[in-house]
């Protein structure tokens, strides 16, 4: 890892934080935004209970779960982490709607033409949506559909969108649809004002994909197309985070008119950067150097969420502790054992924590 890289984060950081006693995440940031976590069954813990106000279900609100086949819907698991949220005074945010990944989505979704796709969308959203009402406070009604390429956005337009099952039988009118629909099923329950409506997408705060996001945001606002909000997910590694450029996402896509969640929020224990990374078999093999790295990342990522909570209603972290993440032994994260949150395996502070938990206010 470069040394530099450790320098330019570490010094400036270190300035905007405090240390002092901690106290629970929710109740620190209550004066600022939600604090949320995407959960499973194996993440049913006190740190869970005691920290966040707000739940995202990884994986138990897509289509897959919900509506494995045309006329079948399995509503147990989710409901059930809804009533373990509301036992918790918890809020829940909808995820997520409408997503193209194989294994989000039947495959007998895309039979038949553009007409009885777009029928197959619509009566989901209309199913789910009145199943749980004003038990979630917003949908990501849709996910990740802009183009993946990191191309400049071409004056036609015609990269905006990444070419999808979706987007290749209904084009753009899928994402147009999906939230009419949503929009028309809250206005019938007589509940949209309570539950808002969200675009959600990874690497969202770069140029290149912000100027296509925003190109998409446009047309549907042209459209009278109803979109209240969007959510930058934030995956981070050591050598990826750029604050300059979150910064100025949030504040460009607020001017939209959008609120703003900071919805899958983590920071790998690797910097992605450097070749021939060694992988971290248990967390006592993390150099201290980059726990510090994290550290800052995570502090000065707060430090812009604070500056900027009149655009931002929450900031949630795609899981709660390193005992269970996605990244571990996952091929797309080469296999790498990943320490990516606040709280370690056995569930206690990591220097993360400490510093987004134990701020001061910049002057």
């Amino acid at each position: 890892m470069k040394k530099s890289l450790y320098l330019s984060f570490l010094l400036p950081l270190c300035l905007s934080s405090c240390s002092g006693g901690s106290s629970l995440l929710k109740d620190i940031y209550k004066d600022y935004f939600t604090i949320g976590a995407a959960f499973n069954e194996n993440s049913l813990t006190s740190n869970l209970v005691d920290h966040f106000n707000s739940l995202t279900c990884e994986n138990e609100m897509k289509w897959i779960s919900l509506h494995p086949s045309k006329d079948t819907y399995t509503f147990e698991t989710a409901d059930k982490y809804v009533a373990f949220a509301k036992e918790h005074n918890m809020g829940i945010r909808g995820h997520t709607l409408v997503w193209h990944h194989i294994d989000s989505i039947p495959a007998d979704v895309f039979d038949g033409g553009k007409e009885k796709v777009l029928e197959n969308e619509k009566e989901h959203i209309e199913e789910v949506v009145k199943h749980f009402g004003d038990s979630v406070y917003c949908w990501d009604v849709v996910n990740e559909v802009i183009d993946t390429d990191d191309s400049p956005l071409k004056e036609d337009g015609s990269n905006i969108y990444y070419k999808s099952k979706w987007f290749e039988i209904c084009g753009e009118d899928f994402i147009k649809e999906a939230y009419l629909k949503a929009d028309e099923v809250l206005k019938e329950l007589g509940i949209r004002d309570k539950v808002q409506l969200f675009y959600n997408d990874f690497e969202n705060t770069k140029k290149n994909k912000k100027d296509k996001t925003i190109a998409m945001i446009k047309s549907l606002q042209a459209a009278n197309v109803p979109i209240d909000g969007i959510g930058l997910q934030c995956h981070y590694h050591l050598g990826s985070f750029d604050p300059v450029a979150l910064e100025q996402a949030i504040i460009d896509y607020h001017e939209l008119g959008l609120r703003v969640h900071i919805t899958e929020f983590d920071c790998e224990i690797y910097d992605r950067t450097q070749a021939g990374l060694v992988d971290y078999e248990t967390y006592s093999d993390v150099p201290q150097e980059a726990l510090d790295v994290q550290a800052t990342i995570y502090d000065r990522a707060f430090e812009i969420f604070r500056k900027h909570k009149d655009k931002i209603d929450n900031v949630t972290f795609w899981g709660i502790s390193d005992d269970n993440n996605y990244m571990n032994d996952n091929k797309d994260f080469g296999y790498l054992h990943n320490y990516p949150f606040v709280f370690d395996y056995a569930h206690e502070h990591k220097p993360a924590y400490d510093l987004i938990a134990n701020y001061k206010e910049a002057k």
